[in-house]
């Protein structure tokens, strides 16, 4: 468990966290920044774990796992059965973006219409 892996974050120093454990080729990047604007993890204690704890890992792994020779995929990480570790879910705010970025699209095309600056 470290704050850097080699070269290891290139960008935003101190919002990612890597952790090894036995048995599993690739160490894990885990995103925990929590400023405005960032995609914070739901729950997020994994400074309180130690070398040598004993940890149930929940991931999924792409192709870009085994190029990159890094997961960057986990979702949970359990400890004695408490959470330490939920990923967060950018989902819910993308759809927003994106549903407000269409209405606003349609409103101007509406005006600029009305206005016969763009036929129809």
């Amino acid at each position: 468990m470290d704050k850097e892996l080699g070269t290891l974050p290139v960008r935003h120093h101190g919002k990612y966290r890597y952790l090894e454990i036995d048995g599993y080729p690739y160490p894990f990047e885990i995103f925990v920044g929590n400023e405005p604007g960032d995609f914070k993890p739901k729950y997020e204690r994994i400074d309180n774990l130690k070398q040598g704890d004993t940890v149930s890992i929940f991931y999924y792994e792409t192709e870009n796992t085994k190029n990159e020779g890094i997961n960057r995929f986990i979702q949970f990480i359990d400890k004695d059965g408490q959470s330490f570790f939920e990923r967060g879910n950018s989902n819910k705010l993308m759809g927003i973006a994106f549903i407000g970025l269409s209405i606003m699209l349609t409103v101007s095309g509406l005006v600029l219409w009305k206005l016969k600056k763009i036929p129809f």
